[in-house]
């Protein structure tokens, strides 16, 4: 018995899967948003040696002309066990930026051999950091729908590693 598909049930299949491109467009279009801020305000950290006044003064025309959402986030401290895709450290990462709409972490790569360590607490355990031969950051940024009641609630963080930087200092260089 053969019976055929109604207009109705065509028409709704026809709009969810329409709905359902959409939604996927847009979130790849976000997606290459977050990750091209992530680019910029690397290549700023790289190009200045480090997240400092220069570098802060750079992301911030940067992320304007990109129209990037500056809302305020919380970074926060964090030991962190690995960045994803990469070997276990036990570095002290402190975030910035948060009131700029993406956090910066430092992370310690290699420690110098002379041993130095400094005493830092994080919530509330003081654990021995070594100072950094070598050093990265971590950013993060996140992901938003520019849809009006959408947009406060759903964000997806995205990451993103600087390349390694040589700390010069002393006889270390």
């Amino acid at each position: 018995m053969k019976q055929s598909i109604g207009y109705t049930v065509s028409l709704n299949i026809v709009i969810v899967f329409i709905v359902v491109i959409f939604c996927f467009i847009g979130g790849a279009i976000s997606y290459y948003k977050a990750f091209k801020v992530n680019n910029a305000i690397a290549d700023s950290i790289e190009k200045y040696e480090g997240y400092n006044d220069l570098s802060k003064k750079e992301i911030k025309r940067q992320l304007s002309s990109l129209g990037y959402n500056m809302s305020n986030v919380t970074c926060g401290s964090h030991k962190v066990g690995a960045f994803p895709g990469s070997t276990p450290t036990k570095t002290l990462i402190i975030g910035e930026g948060g009131n700029n709409g993406y956090c910066v972490y430092y992370n310690v790569v290699k420690c110098t051999k002379k041993g130095y360590s400094v005493d830092k607490t994080i919530n509330g355990s003081k654990d021995p950091i070594c100072k950094a031969e070598e050093y990265n950051y971590v950013i993060k940024t996140y992901l938003r729908f520019n849809l009006p009641i959408i947009n406060q609630w759903l964000k997806f963080p995205v990451y993103t590693k600087t390349n390694n930087i040589y700390a010069c200092y002393g006889n270390n260089c």
